[in-house]
């Protein structure tokens, strides 16, 4: 993400916090990107959400919408948080 937006946001650049969470709009898995490791849970990938320190660029055609983190992070610990399972 760094080398593709002017200062994105992040914070461990480790693929954990959700500080740099986003969501893909445009391109395919192994077409327009790919994702070297994440801790996204599965329910929440599938929604077309990546943590962007950890998404690369491998094609024409992504477009990414930046700025998830709330949403994301309520996702993942929303539930441990507010006792929901």
């Amino acid at each position: 993400a760094e080398t593709v937006w002017e200062a994105p946001p992040c914070d461990c650049r480790n693929g954990v916090c959700t500080s740099c969470a986003g969501r893909i709009v445009g391109g395919k898995l192994g077409e327009a990107y790919v994702i070297n490791r994440d801790s996204l849970e599965e329910v929440t990938k599938d929604k077309g959400y990546v943590l962007t320190c950890q998404t690369y660029v491998c094609g024409p055609g992504l477009k990414v919408e930046l700025n998830k983190n709330e949403e994301v992070y309520g996702m993942q610990y929303g539930r441990f948080e507010y006792g929901q399972s």
